[in-house]
This record gives structure tokens, C-alpha cells and sequence, in this order.
């Protein structure tokens, strides 16, 4: 049920041939490839594994080399695959571009509970669009969008949307934050 390959680097071919292996799971609940510098060509790879598998409740992609490409191959698997209600993609480059796309595909969700879009860069574009869903979702508990680059006129924007918002339990925007 669990799988954690954390901090083994595999990089791209090697998380391209552990999705291959995976395709066929229904078993397995939680997936953690924490810094292991996979990008955005195994972010697509493993778009094709979300879309097929419903099992996973929690998939952790801290700490990689993922941008807004892969970002938003992985948007597209969570529009379709509404079953994940943990998702971290904390720490990696996935910009105002990658953040656009996962605010349009988390648009109807009505699964996920934690978002972890820690130090992505996002700045105040990213934050917006995101902002725009948070006025909607009742199902999100808990979100962190510490460390990226957001203004404070984002953050009075995202205020607005919270006053909005009954069920975030737990929200982080601070500028220095390790939580993962």
C-alpha cells in the first residue's frame, strides 16, 4: 500500500520505467518520490499512471526539478483522476504557468484535503488563479503556498477568497517556511 523511493535521485528513466511498473497496481495507496530530480518528462509519464489508477490517496513529488510542462501534465491527470486527496508538489519550479493549470483541473474537486505548492515560484499570477478556486472548494483542509514570490497585493487578493472559504483548516503563505 505504501511506496516511498525518496532521496534516490533516480531521476527521469528511472521514475519513466517505475510508472511503467506501476501501471497495471490498484494496490497502492501512498507514493512518495521526494528529491529524486525528476522532471517534467517523468511528470508526463506519470500523468499516464493518475489517469488509470483510482487507488492512490496521496502522491508526494517534494523537492524534484518539475516546471510548469510537467505541472500541467499532472493538472490534467488530477482533472481526470478526482480520487487524491493528498497532493505535494512542493518545492520545485512549476510557476505562474503550472499553477494556471492546476487551479483549472482542481476547478470541481471534490477530493483533495492538502495541497503543497510550497516554493514554486507562483509569484502573484499563480496565486490568483489559485485564489479563485479556494473561493469555491469546500473540501480543501489544509494548503501551503509558503515561499513563492508573492507580493502583498497577492496576499490581500487571497485574503478576499479565504473570507470566502469555511473548510481550509490550515493555511501557510509565510515567506520562510521548511514544512514539506
Amino acid at each position: 500500500e505504501f511506496l516511498s523511493i525518496s532521496r534516490n535521485q533516480i531521476g527521469n528513466a528511472g521514475a519513466i520505467s517505475l510508472f511503467g511498473a506501476l501501471e497495471g497496481n490498484q494496490s497502492l495507496k501512498h507514493l512518495s518520490l521526494s528529491r529524486n530530480l525528476i522532471g517534467d518528462e517523468a511528470a508526463q509519464a506519470m500523468s499516464k499512471l493518475l489517469k488509470k489508477n483510482t487507488t492512490l490517496i496521496e502522491v508526494n513529488l517534494y523537492d524534484n526539478k518539475i516546471g510548469p510542462e510537467g505541472a500541467k501534465c499532472l493538472a490534467e491527470a488530477v482533472k481526470i483522476n478526482k480520487n487524491i486527496p493528498h497532493f505535494n508538489i512542493g518545492y520545485n519550479n512549476i510557476g505562474p504557468q503550472g499553477a494556471l493549470a492546476l487551479a483549472e483541473a482542481l476547478e470541481d474537486d471534490t477530493k483533495l484535503r492538502e495541497l503543497n505548492l510550497y516554493g514554486n515560484n507562483i509569484k502573484d499570477s499563480g496565486l490568483r488563479a489559485l485564489a479563485s478556486i479556494l473561493e469555491k472548494n469546500t473540501t480543501l483542509r489544509e494548503v501551503n503556498f509558503s515561499r513563492n514570490g508573492i507580493s502583498d497585493s497577492g496576499v490581500k487578493g487571497l485574503v478576499m477568497a479565504l473570507e470566502r472559504n469555511s473548510s481550509i483548516r490550515r493555511f501557510n503563505i509565510s515567506r520562510k517556511s521548511s514544512r514539506n
